[in-house]
């Protein structure tokens, strides 16, 4: 076994990364001696050697090659539906293409023909002649197809299973031209036949698939040629002097290979009529282009010149370009696109997973593109669209961005997101007017204000967006009715909790506005089980709703007793009279921040999570900027800025010794919360309960959040770590204060009803005071009486801090630190002055509105659902959703729901429709879009911040670990090794969510 290891490991040493057949043979054969477990621990780290540019699974070539598994494995060669299953599909895509408007119709181009599922023992293979056979059939007109030249001049169509198989016939040195990968052109048509596709499916010549579409008259193929210069060029031209009959069928021949273009136009007989030629371009992306891709860049906005100058060369002119998709087409560059396609022929293509769906068809037609590639059926109504006609859908629709009115009027297109690894570029490279250290709702907030008033910002979390304090609160966007406990003893004395009350309801008002879908009204019950309490409560609520007069929530109401009790069935009985009810808002703080985060990008923010700060760039004393960490990639690097802006929260001090030294005096009284969350039958109604005055004198919130019902919060000094579990302590006193109210003949609180408890750490400076706060966190002799509970403190360095505050005055601290660091940085005045009455200065909406992201929204006057009912109807009832998913899709991500319902239909057999955990509404699909669109990178920032499962019951989270694994893995490119680190990782943040607590005592362990 030693001598097989050491044989293995001269692998390596051959430096040309080509592995020899020769020098594997003899240690493979040694290798099937052993037993899988031991072929698997050895090959795993040499699982990117690879044959040509392709990785090579070692385990499968070694079967392959030797006689293993792989050569008595039956392959299903059908190809093919039974005649049955065939009829019945042709028949439902006839109608779905009939369906399709003519206009529309004309630009479709299924790309390789009928495009398979993952089944590909029902569905024929794409580019293989019985996908274009289907296509056809169904309908379409024109389909394309990718083709290349064999070693003796035929033309087949390319097919990537092709990679693999002739790497493996490359490993002879007669097939092998330097380091390339072998390709068609390598290999005569005999040997090609000789080793069909691992489908069983041989590859068909060009003029087979030209004779099927002679045989449907209509039909139409355009050509691409893969790249190969000109004698591929010169093949095909001959080919089409020799069977000019095929000319009717094929519109275009295009090519990413300038030389193979020219070529063609230059040597085409004048006597023949033409297809038209086209060069196929790519966008601007992390992707390194080959030497003869050219590029199209509609970042720079008009392209034009662009493209007339790759249409010329030598006296040859091309007749127009087939351009890789980018959403800008449809964004700000439509109108330069209508202008290249009234001057050029214009096609676009795309790839996998890009919306290639029949409302962007519509829209790109409507500009004037002459073809539109799609994957049939897969790309084009798709199969989530349930059958459903582009006319049955409302114009005013939320999803009609995806399948418009017939004229393409109605639509909209998604806006591009840079990726992380763009964001780290900019990092790098750019020099910012503000860095924000701190990815919590201030820093955030502070990110979008700047952003909004024309600076260059930039911002790093260390960890992931709220993964603090600014997740872990009450959810309750609210004016501080405590601070009116004041009024009631003194209103001429109560001046400024009046005016902090005022400027809360307005952020309340805003924040609605902002983000309608995410924020509403919650009923809170106040019991009051005497006059005195009945008086004390009325005059107390009759002054919240005139301060908050304009806002759209209802006003509060009186119940009585009988009322309050059909409400609230379990409260407790004794001495009760009735109850007030009031309304404040509720929000998802999470998802809240990750809407300000994405929205500051669209904006043109460079806001990065998991970069962390090791040290401040100081000149002449004064601080410039930060060394940064990669937390994925271990790189350091540099980021230049005029101010930087310290928002980290209750890490507030590590920063500032950064700053001014280890010695530096701590400023930070860190007030820990618990929140507990119980089942839904403590919440009866969607009712929450507001205790005002608990056995230690401050308030208490007993609220209907997720479907579940959250308890909160517990204030005493805790220490300042990432992770802190919740204090068994601290969940014991909720539940005994809870049962203060609740009838114990009913059903009291007990410690198995608990689903998860968290704790987040409330960063109050000295001398900052909260409405919620006790006398440990607030101190003897302190300020209660006056509510300043956040300040901006700028250091000798110009390092400007902000600290304390609450989720609804995040806006007012962002305002308050970038007034500040205008000054400390000598920036340019803002677009906008802060009006000073504590109203907004950009009453514009976040992502998800229907205005979009930073435009001015309208005013909503009422507090409903109304604006989002149609569209929960629609996914229910014709995208085939649950009611609880329906509105926790809409209520998550407003107009951007669409992406995910797009996502969980597409990949239905993959299981992206399936729910995370039983009985809760989140989906995989929301897994997959906050990887893909919302920079998650943990299985945590899925569990708990992309979704709220881990928050709302931690053991459905620990249950739901494997799968969303899974998907991350596959999403991310993740080894065996981070995925282990991920699972042991996820672990641990679930402890921090009560699940120790949970496990023993629901679980009795």
């Amino acid at each position: 076994m030693d001598d097989v290891l050491v044989a293995f490991r001269t692998l390596d040493d051959t430096g040309s990364g080509v592995v020899e057949r020769s020098t594997i043979e003899p240690v493979l054969k040694e290798l099937l001696q052993c037993d899988d477990n031991f072929m698997m621990e050895l090959l795993e780290p040499h699982r990117n050697t690879y044959v040509g540019k392709e990785f090579v699974d070692y385990i499968s070539l070694v079967k392959w090659i030797f006689g293993g598994e792989a050569k008595t494995r039956k392959v299903d060669r059908r190809g093919s539906q039974t005649n049955d299953e065939r009829m019945g599909e042709l028949a439902w895509l006839r109608e779905l293409s009939a369906s399709v408007p003519a206009a529309c119709r004309r630009v479709i181009v299924s790309h390789r023909g009928f495009h398979c599922t993952s089944d590909r023992t029902l569905r024929p293979i794409e580019n293989t002649l019985p996908a274009y056979e289907m296509a056809w059939s169904s309908g379409i007109v024109t389909c394309e197809c990718d083709i290349q030249a064999t070693a003796d001049g035929y033309l087949v169509l390319n097919h990537d299973e092709n990679v693999s198989r002739l790497a493996l016939m490359a490993q002879d040195s007669r097939y092998r031209k330097g380091k390339h990968e072998a390709g068609i052109s390598q290999v005569t048509l005999k040997q090609l036949v000789a080793s069909p596709m691992v489908s069983g499916v041989r590859q068909p010549l060009l003029r087979e698939v030209l004779d099927s579409a002679k045989v449907f008259e209509q039909a139409q193929l355009i050509v691409e040629v893969k790249p190969g210069g000109q004698n591929i060029a010169s093949a095909l031209i001959t080919f089409f002097v020799e069977n000019r009959h095929y000319l009717n069928h094929v519109p275009v021949v295009m090519s990413f290979d300038p030389d193979v273009v020219f070529h063609f136009c230059k040597h085409w007989p004048a006597h023949l009529q033409r297809p038209k030629v086209l060069q196929l371009t790519i966008k601007k992306s992390a992707y390194v282009p080959e030497p003869f891709e050219r590029l199209v860049d509609f970042d720079k906005g008009d392209v034009s010149a662009d493209v007339e100058a790759l249409m010329c060369r030598d006296g040859v002119r091309l007749d127009g370009v087939y351009m890789e998709w980018t959403e800008l087409m449809l964004g700000r560059c439509s109108d330069w696109l209508k202008a290249l396609c009234s001057r050029y022929t214009v096609g676009v293509w795309q790839n996998a997973g890009e919306p290639d769906c029949l409302g962007m068809c519509s829209r790109l037609a409507n500009l004037g593109v002459s073809h539109v590639n799609t994957d049939f059926p897969k790309g084009f109504l798709r199969e989530y669209v349930g059958k459903v006609r582009p006319e049955d859908r409302e114009a005013s629709s939320l999803f009609a961005s995806v399948v418009p009115a017939p004229d393409g009027s109605a639509g909209g297109v998604w806006v591009e997101r840079p990726s992380r690894d763009a964001m780290l570029r900019r990092l790098r490279d750019e020099e910012f007017d503000i860095l924000i250290i701190g990815g919590g709702a201030t820093g955030l907030g502070t990110a979008l204000e700047a952003t909004r008033q024309g600076y260059r910002v930039a911002l790093v979390e260390r960890g992931d967006f709220a993964c603090g304090t600014s997740s872990k609160s009450s959810n309750m966007i609210h004016g501080g009715i405590r601070y009116l406990q004041a009024f009631v003893k003194n209103p001429d004395g109560a001046s400024e909790q009046i005016n902090v009350v005022r400027k809360g309801l307005a952020e309340q008002n805003y924040m609605y506005n902002c983000a309608p879908y995410c924020v509403h009204p919650c009923p809170f019950m106040v019991a009051c089980y005497d006059e005195a309490e009945q008086d004390v409560y009325g005059k107390l609520l009759a002054k919240y709703d005139e301060l908050g007069s304009d806002d759209p929530f209802p006003e509060s109401h009186w119940n009585t007793k009988k009322e309050t009790l059909f409400q609230f069935p379990q409260l407790r009985q004794e001495g009760l009279i009735g109850s007030f009810v009031y309304y404040d808002g509720q929000q998802d703080d999470a998802r809240m921040a990750a809407l300000i985060a994405l929205t500051a990008v669209e904006g043109g923010a460079a806001v990065s999570n998991y970069v962390e700060v090791k040290s401040l760039v100081k000149d002449g004393g004064i601080t410039t900027g930060a060394i940064a960490k990669d937390m994925e990639g271990s790189a350091t690097f540099k980021i230049h800025a005029k101010v930087v802006v310290n928002a980290t929260g209750p890490f507030t001090d590590a920063i500032l010794k950064m700053d001014q030294g280890t010695a530096t005096p701590g400023i930070i009284k860190p007030a820990a919360g618990t929140h507990v969350v119980l089942p839904d039958h403590f919440s009866p109604n969607r009712t929450g309960l507001a205790i005002l005055e608990t056995s230690d004198g401050r308030a208490l919130f007993y609220l209907p959040w997720m479907g579940q019902t959250i308890v909160g919060t517990t204030d005493h000094l805790s220490e300042i770590k990432p992770l802190l579990e919740p204090p068994e302590a601290d969940i014991e006193w909720i539940i005994k204060e809870v049962n203060r109210y609740l009838n114990p003949d009913q059903t009291p609180a007990r410690h198995r009803d608990v689903l998860s408890a968290w704790i987040g750490i409330r960063p109050l400076a000295q001398g900052l005071q909260s409405a919620t706060g006790t006398k440990e966190t607030q101190g003897e002799g302190g300020t209660k009486s006056v509510p300043r509970e956040h300040a901006v403190i700028v250091s000798e360095s110009g390092l400007v801090t902000i600290t304390g505050g609450k989720w609804t005055s995040y806006r007012h601290m962002a305002e308050d630190t970038l007034e500040q660091a205008i000054q400390v940085g000598g920036l340019p005045p803002p677009r906008c002055q802060p009006k000073g009455d504590g109203t907004a200065t950009f009453e514009q909406g976040f992502v998800g509105t229907r205005a979009g992201a930073n435009r001015d929204y309208q005013q909503l006057k009422l507090a409903c659902s109304a604006p989002f009912h149609s569209d929960i109807v629609e996914l229910r009832q014709r995208w085939r959703f649950p009611r609880d998913v329906a509105e926790n899709l809409v209520a998550s991500y407003g107009t951007h729901a669409v992406e995910v319902a797009c996502i969980a239909r597409r990949g239905e057999r993959d299981g992206f429709a399936e729910r995370l955990a039983e009985g809760y509404p989140w989906i995989m699909a929301q897994v997959v879009y906050g990887v893909r669109r919302e920079y998650a990178r943990t299985v945590a920032d899925v569990l708990s911040r992309r979704t709220r499962l881990a928050q709302v019951d931690v053991l459905a989270a620990y249950d739901a670990v494997s799968r969303i694994v899974d998907v991350m893995a596959a999403e991310l490119n993740w080894s065996n090794a981070r995925v282990q680190t991920e699972v042991r990782e996820t672990f641990l943040f679930l402890k921090s969510c009560g699940l120790d607590f949970v496990k023993k005592q629901r679980l009795n362990l």
